[in-house]
């Protein structure tokens, strides 16, 4: 498995694997830290991988989890401190 391969899969796996709370903090930024990479690097290399911006990536898994906790939740969200 190339190197790239196997940092867009831990990318993908730190994304799905963080609590609701963690995800809302979750940035590039954030993502370079926690695997010890340049944020640039690592955000070029996603996307040459996947054909989809890292930060973009990072705001659909907010959304999916907003709409799912819209789904399931009766109380009432506040939706601003999730994205």
């Amino acid at each position: 498995m190339s190197r790239r391969v196997a940092l867009s899969r831990r990318v993908c796996e730190l994304v799905m694997e963080c609590t609701n709370e963690e995800l809302s903090f979750m940035t590039v930024e954030h993502v370079a830290i926690l695997l010890e990479v340049n944020a640039s690097y690592l955000s070029r290399e996603y996307k040459k991988e996947t054909g989809l911006g890292l930060n973009a990536f990072i705001k659909g898994e907010k959304m999916k989890r907003i709409a799912q906790m819209l789904i399931i939740s009766n109380e009432n969200i506040d939706l601003k401190a999730l994205t």
